[in-house]
């Protein structure tokens, strides 16, 4: 396959360019070769439309089983940038239905087919269920090359947690935790260890918003005994059982709970100051989350960046909860100055000159 590829580009390099109006008619008449070289072109030149004609000509009329596949491939290819997500699948399923017909050919480019029709299932139609069902298929391939195998379980394992995803985003958090659960104890690793705790968490602050705060806690601490998750994601989590505990209004729990992430490998230093003036803003300390802020700033241990940063959450928060103008600009000066003239931030701006109108 490498080498016909090779051997077409070669082709095209040579001169054999056609004119636009004649192109796939020449090409044509010269045979397989030219028609590959004429399609690629084509796609080169973002006419899909004329690849595609190119390379179902070739489809039609080609004799050898692997050259027919290449060109289903690049037809399938041409399609999808079409938005003819029906066309590709139909050029995608007619490399699946070759290989039936004669197993021993194609491996290459079959995987590809599936890679490629379950990237459609997913992606267009949300269905991951069928590019699963389609994956099995092809793993129960008795001729399928112990790479290709490898390789599709790989596929069917990322869909899997593709799945997963597509359960949390559409809301459906029970069903995600039960097969975010079920991958785990099937595929135990790094990625299903960590699909598993994101699911929590996104079913958690699901669970927070609506005021759940006990159920939310449960879950968070019950993700927090997964084996497996790196300092991360075992620090992410006691975030969010430090919000909930704030959402809660238990200030006294939040506290333990803040002391403890402090405590946790996991974060860093910024996270940490956000953490404690999120705390403090939460429970009604404006002033000491602002000087918090303001002392960050000031540390030159972090980035300039960083500082930067923290001027301009203390300037938000300042005019936002001090409706004080003139500390509210000093610290916006500042925050502009460690990131650049052209630093800007909308809300600071507006606020300023909302309170220089009102006040």
């Amino acid at each position: 396959m490498k080498g016909f590829i090779i051997a077409s580009a070669v082709l095209f390099c040579a001169g054999v360019v056609y004119a636009d109006a004649n192109d796939i008619e020449e090409a044509k008449r010269n045979g397989t070769k030219a028609l590959f070289s004429c399609g690629q072109k084509m796609e080169k030149a973002k006419k899909y439309e004329e690849a595609v004609d190119a390379y179902r000509e070739i489809a039609a009329t080609e004799k050898d089983v692997l050259r027919v596949q290449e060109a289903l491939i690049k037809s399938a290819q041409a399609k999808l940038k079409l938005k003819d997500f029906g066309g590709a699948a139909n050029d995608l399923d007619k490399i699946l239905k070759l290989r039936k017909t004669d197993p021993k050919t194609g491996a290459s480019n079959y995987q590809t087919a599936i890679t490629r029709m379950a990237g459609i299932y997913t992606t267009r139609f949300n269905d991951h269920s069928g590019a699963i069902r389609l994956v099995d298929e092809a793993l129960a391939d008795e001729n399928l090359a112990p790479g290709a195998k490898k390789r599709l379980k790989l596929l069917r394992d990322s869909l899997q947690r593709g799945q997963v995803n597509s359960l949390v985003a559409a809301k459906k958090y029970e069903e995600a935790r039960k097969l975010a659960a079920e991958n785990l104890k099937k595929m135990p690793g790094a990625a299903s260890v960590a699909s598993c705790i994101n699911v929590e968490i996104a079913c958690g602050k699901a669970l927070t918003s609506k005021k759940q705060f006990d159920e939310a806690d449960r879950i968070f601490r019950s993700a927090s005994q997964i084996k497996g998750a790196n300092a991360r994601q075992y620090w992410l989590l006691q975030e969010c059982i430090l919000q909930n505990q704030m959402s809660k209004k238990d200030f006294a729990a939040a506290a333990k709970e803040l002391e403890q992430l402090k405590k946790m490998p996991g974060g860093s230093k910024t996270g940490i100051v956000y953490a404690e003036v999120r705390f403090l803003l939460a429970s009604g300390k404006n002033g000491a989350a602002i000087d918090l802020l303001v002392k960050s700033a000031q540390d030159t241990s972090f980035n300039q960046k960083e500082r930067g940063n923290f001027y301009s959450s203390a300037a938000l928060n300042t005019i936002m909860k001090l409706k004080d103008i003139k500390r509210t600009e000093e610290y916006y000066a500042q925050a502009k100055s460690l990131l650049g003239g052209k630093y800007k931030n909308a809300q600071v701006e507006k606020q300023l000159e909302f309170w220089k109108k009102k006040l």
